[in-house]
C-alpha cells in the first residue's frame, strides 16, 4: 500500500483560509476586496459598493439577497 505523497513545500490552504475569515471578522483592513473592513459601522457600509455588500451577504449566508437593494443588503448585514 503506497504512503500518500505530501510536498512539504505547498501551502496548507485550509489555514491560509481560517486566517484570512479570522481576519474579516476581526476587521483587519484590507481584508476585504476594496479594503473595506467586514465589520462596518452603520455609515461605512453605505460607502461599500452593491456588488461588496452581495459577496458579503453571501458570505453570511443571508437568503434572498440577489433580490435585495443596496439599504435592503445593509440592513441584513446589521441585523
Amino acid at each position: 500500500r503506497p504512503k500518500p505523497v505530501e510536498d512539504e513545500g505547498s501551502p496548507d490552504l485550509m489555514a491560509a483560509l481560517r486566517e484570512s475569515l479570522a481576519q474579516t471578522k476581526r476587521g483587519k483592513p484590507g481584508s476585504g476586496r476594496d479594503g473595506a473592513s467586514a465589520s462596518a459601522g452603520d455609515g461605512e457600509l453605505e460607502s461599500v459598493s452593491k456588488t461588496e455588500l452581495e459577496e458579503r451577504a453571501r458570505e453570511a449566508r443571508i437568503n434572498g439577497r440577489s433580490k435585495m437593494s443596496k439599504s435592503e443588503l445593509i440592513a441584513a448585514l446589521q441585523g
